[in-house]
Order: structure tokens, then C-alpha cells, then sequence
């Protein structure tokens, strides 16, 4: 059994340079139409079941980046932060 409290990913899309968060930005996994986007201060989450993953971040004004194979499992939120 899933808590799906706890699956999937979560962390920050910051600007590297000046490190403040970047809201708005679009957070895309591959083989899952459904994106979701940056709050206020750059924070993300999204819900995802256990296995390899790979995460799409595209922003106004960035190039987009990708974080291939990152591991979610069924323990807890798996960290993944984006700097730019």
C-alpha cells in the first residue's frame, strides 16, 4: 500500500546566480501530460508513483533543463532541486 502523501517529488527552481525562486516555471515528466508549475519562492511538488523519472523545467527566459532517471520511492518525497 501507497501514502501517497509521500511519493513523488518535490524541491526548488532558483535562479543560480541570484538565487531567488523562479515562480511559474513549468515542471514537465516525461510520459505524463499533465504538468504542474512553480508557486510563489520557486517550490514545486508533484505527485508520481515509485520508479525512474525523468523532469523537464522550463522558465521564461531560461533554457529548459532536464534531471534524467531521478528515483522516486514509496518512502518519502524525493528532493530534487533546479538551478538555473
Amino acid at each position: 500500500c501507497f501514502n501517497l502523501d509521500h511519493l513523488g517529488i518535490k524541491g526548488f527552481i532558483r535562479d543560480a546566480e541570484t538565487r531567488t525562486g523562479i515562480s511559474e516555471a513549468l515542471i514537465q515528466v516525461e510520459g505524463i501530460l499533465h504538468p504542474v508549475r512553480s508557486v510563489k519562492h520557486g517550490a514545486y511538488w508533484r505527485l508520481l508513483l515509485p520508479g525512474l523519472h525523468n523532469i523537464t523545467v522550463t522558465a521564461s527566459g531560461y533554457l529548459p533543463q532536464t534531471k534524467y532517471n531521478i528515483n522516486v520511492t514509496n518512502e518519502n518525497m524525493t528532493s530534487v532541486r533546479f538551478n538555473y
